[in-house]
C-alpha cells in the first residue's frame, strides 16, 4: 500500500476528494503551494480505511469494464455504441454553456424526467469565485448554474459517500479520472448497500489545470484576487470568451486562443500528463469538443460531440433526443476517422503514456495501474525521456499542504 503522502508526492494526485470522503475526520482537501488541491491528513491513515482508498483512488488504478456486444470498440478510442454531433435543446443553455451544451441539458433532463434525483457534479463556492466546490444538484436550475468549464482545481468526490449512503438515484458528471473513482467506489459496497447510482457522465479532458493558470491570467489583466467579482473560462459562445469581471464592474477578456496558445502556461496536473483515459472510456457518455483539428478557428453556435459507451448512455441520449431536450445535427460518425480529427491531442497523448508510466517506474515512482484501455498496444519499451528530465528535476512532485 501506498500512504496518502506518498501518492500525493508522486504526482498521481488529481485532487478528487474521495479519500477524503472516507476519512473525513483525517482528511481534508486543502490548497497546496503550487496551486493544486491535495489532501492534507490530521493524522496518517493507516488500516483498513487505508487499504480502501489504494484500491480506489484514480490515481493508482483505472479500471475499465468494456462491453463489446452492439458496440465498435478500438484499442485506442474505446468502446462506442454511438458516435453524434448535437447540442442542448434549450438555446440559453447552448450559449452560455461551455460547447453546446450537451451535458448540462442531459442532467437537467435527468432531474426533470425523474430519471434521478440527484446529481452530483461541481459548482462555484457562493461568495468566492475564484473557487469550485463539489455540489450535488436537485433542480434544474442548480444543475445550470454549474454550467462552463473550470480550468482549475476541483473536488467533485468530497461529498460521494454521502451520495451513495442517500440511496437516491444519482447520476455524476465529472472528469473521466473521477469517474474512474466513481466506478470503484461502487464496486467496494458492500451487499445490500442502498448506493442507486444510475449514469455516470463524463467531459472529454486534456487535463485540469492548476490554480496558477487563473493566477496567470489575473496577472495578465493586472487584477488582484480580492478585486475580482467573477470569472468565466468558457461559454457565453462557442468556445467564449474568458473573462474576468471586478468588483468594480470592469471587464476583461482573452480569445480561447489567446488562452491557450503559450503551452507553458497550460500549468497541467502531473497525473493528467500520465492520463490514458482523457475521453472518458470509463464513462456511461462522454462529451466533447468537436472542432476539426482539435481547436476553434472562431466563435460558432455550439455543438458537441457525444460518445455513447454503455447501454446505460445510449439508453439516455436516445431519450434526451426523443423527448426534445437535446438535438442531434449528423449522427452514427465513424468512429476511428471522426474523433482522431476532432480529438488528436487525446490520440497523441494515448500512445505517449506507456512510455511516460516508463520513466516513472524507472525513477523508482509508483504508478498508475490501467486496466481495459489496452496501453500494451501502444507501447514501444523505451523511457520518455523528457518525462525522466521533468522527474529529475521534481516537476512531479506536489507539496503537502497543511491540515487546519
Amino acid at each position: 500500500m501506498f500512504t496518502v503522502a506518498e501518492i500525493v508526492e508522486s504526482g498521481l494526485c488529481i485532487g478528487c476528494g474521495l479519500c477524503a470522503a472516507i476519512a473525513p475526520d483525517d482528511i481534508a482537501i486543502r490548497p497546496t503551494d503550487n496551486g493544486a488541491e491535495r489532501p492534507a491528513e490530521r493524522v496518517p491513515v493507516v488500516g483498513n480505511r487505508l487499504a480502501e482508498i489504494n484500491r480506489v483512488c484514480p490515481g493508482l488504478q483505472v479500471q475499465v469494464d468494456n462491453d463489446y456486444p452492439d458496440a465498435d470498440f478500438s484499442s485506442l478510442w474505446g468502446q462506442v455504441r454511438r458516435l453524434a454531433k448535437g447540442h442542448a435543446a434549450d438555446p440559453t443553455v447552448r450559449f452560455e454553456s461551455a460547447t453546446g451544451g450537451v451535458l448540462t441539458a442531459l442532467g437537467q433532463f435527468l432531474i426533470s424526467s425523474g430519471r434521478v434525483e440527484q446529481i452530483l457534479h461541481v459548482g462555484p463556492v457562493p461568495g468566492d469565485p475564484l473557487n469550485w466546490q463539489a455540489k450535488v444538484s436537485t433542480t434544474v436550475d442548480q444543475v445550470a448554474a454549474g454550467a462552463r468549464s473550470r480550468y482549475g482545481p476541483a473536488a467533485p468526490l468530497t461529498r460521494l459517500v454521502e451520495v451513495l449512503d442517500s440511496g437516491l438515484a444519482t447520476a455524476v458528471i465529472a472528469k473521466p479520472c473521477d469517474i474512474a473513482a466513481v466506478r470503484a467506489m461502487i464496486r467496494e459496497l458492500p451487499d445490500g448497500h442502498p448506493a442507486d447510482v444510475r449514469y455516470v457522465l463524463a467531459m472529454a479532458c486534456g487535463g485540469a489545470s492548476l490554480m496558477s493558470k487563473t493566477a496567470g491570467i489575473l496577472d495578465r489583466f493586472g487584477v488582484a484576487p480580492n478585486q475580482v467579482a467573477s470569472v468565466s473560462y468558457r461559454g457565453y459562445g462557442n468556445p467564449g470568451p474568458t473573462t474576468v469581471t471586478t468588483t468594480e464592474g470592469e471587464v476583461h477578456q482573452l480569445t480561447y486562443q489567446e488562452l491557450w496558445e503559450d503551452e507553458g502556461t497550460w500549468d497541467l496536473q502531473w497525473r493528467c500528463k500520465v492520463c490514458a483515459d482523457g475521453m472518458g472510456e470509463v464513462a456511461d457518455l462522454v462529451s466533447l469538443d468537436c472542432w476539426p483539428g482539435g481547436g476553434p478557428t472562431g466563435e460558432d453556435d455550439g455543438f458537441n460531440g457525444i460518445i455513447a459507451r454503455t447501454e446505460a448512455g445510449a439508453g439516455l441520449l436516445a431519450a434526451a433526443i426523443s423527448e426534445g431536450a437535446v438535438v442531434i445535427t449528423d449522427d452514427d460518425l465513424p468512429v476511428a476517422e471522426t474523433l482522431e480529427l476532432w480529438q488528436p491531442h487525446q490520440s497523441r497523448r494515448k500512445r505517449a503514456v506507456p512510455q511516460r508510466l516508463a520513466a516513472m517506474r524507472a525513477a523508482g515512482l509508483p504508478v498508475t495501474t490501467y486496466s481495459g484501455v489496452h496501453l500494451d498496444e501502444f507501447s514501444t519499451g523505451e523511457v520518455d525521456e523528457g518525462t525522466a528530465v521533468r522527474i529529475a528535476r521534481g516537476a512531479n512532485t506536489d507539496p503537502q499542504p497543511t491540515y487546519r
